[in-house]
């Protein structure tokens, strides 16, 4: 078999993944539900899959027909959706470090890093700083001394 001669002599189950544009999830699930033969593992019990096996497993994903009669359908590489990114935490920026260290040295020594992002999304929706820091600063202050002064009215 030509296409035999091609494979490795022993393709680990990520290597097989690798091959058909799969997960490792996905081919442990074939193998499971029994449509793709199961890996044979080695003396240390590592899995594998030799050239026969590999060959059924191309078969299968080029037929769609499972080793076990079963109907099976791939989805073609190009129409699947990627998975949703993650948000990303914010981080402190040194600037903002700066900043919240320049609050703090302006006698607002309580005032925390969420308190300060969120003083920051308030004033500056888009997200353009001023550029001058002394500006920033004064701001900063005093519209966290106004949300003080609020909240202490409300009490």
């Amino acid at each position: 078999m030509s296409d035999q001669q091609q494979l490795p002599e022993r393709l680990n189950p990520a290597g097989m993944a690798r091959m058909l544009n799969m997960s490792r999830a996905r081919l442990y699930q074939l193998m499971n539900e029994g449509l793709i033969p199961t890996a044979t593992r080695d003396d240390d019990g590592r899995p594998y899959f030799t050239q026969d096996q590999q060959v059924q497993i191309l078969t299968v994903y080029r037929t769609n027909v499972g080793i076990n009669g079963k109907s099976i359908f791939f989805r073609p590489r190009a129409t699947r959706t990627p998975p949703p990114s993650r948000a990303r935490k914010a981080t402190m920026t040194p600037a903002h470090a700066e900043l919240l260290t320049s609050i703090r040295a302006l006698g607002m020594s309580h005032v925390k890093k969420p308190q300060l992002e969120k003083a920051l999304t308030a004033l500056y929706p888009n997200g353009a700083l001023p550029h001058d820091q002394a500006v920033l600063v004064k701001e900063v202050f005093v519209y966290l001394h106004r949300q003080e002064s609020s909240d202490k009215q409300g009490q």
